[in-house]
């Protein structure tokens, strides 16, 4: 990814793809929603809401930014199982680094943090995800 300036950013087409077409985008039914959470971030107006099913899989709705928006399709597409759940808090720590170690499949969001100050752009639908997991615990 070529970051020319702050102002002018290329986005790869595996991000617009993420952007086009996300993964499990849209609204669960209400019975097979086990627990929900909505991001928001008051800087630019972020708003993604985190459903997880009785299926164990996880969906996303919501008004976002290129970047959240394919950070959330990103992350719905990695933790396809319960499994792979906690794995999110090893991710989520990992975006705070400048040079993060992310698991294999998750290589379109390093280049998401190379993006100037879209950082919290890029951890909301994972913050969001950890407070839906959250919800389950209680």
């Amino acid at each position: 990814m070529a970051i020319e300036d702050a102002t002018q950013v290329e986005y790869t087409e595996a991000m617009l793809g993420l952007h086009r077409s996300p993964h499990h985008f849209g609204t669960l039914p209400r019975p097979d929603q086990l627990s929900s959470a909505e991001g928001y971030n008051p800087l630019c107006g972020d708003r993604v809401v985190i459903e997880l099913s009785r299926q164990s899989t996880v969906h996303f709705h919501g008004e976002s930014c290129l970047v959240s928006r394919a950070s959330a399709s990103l992350l719905t597409r990695y933790l396809d199982s319960p499994d792979r759940f906690q794995e999110s808090e090893q991710i989520l720590a990992a975006l705070g680094d400048p040079a993060p170690s992310l698991p294999d499949g998750l290589d379109v969001l390093r280049d998401l943090l190379l993006i100037p100050g879209r950082l919290d752009c890029a951890r909301l639908p994972w913050l969001t995800f950890r407070a839906a997991l959250a919800k389950l615990a209680d």
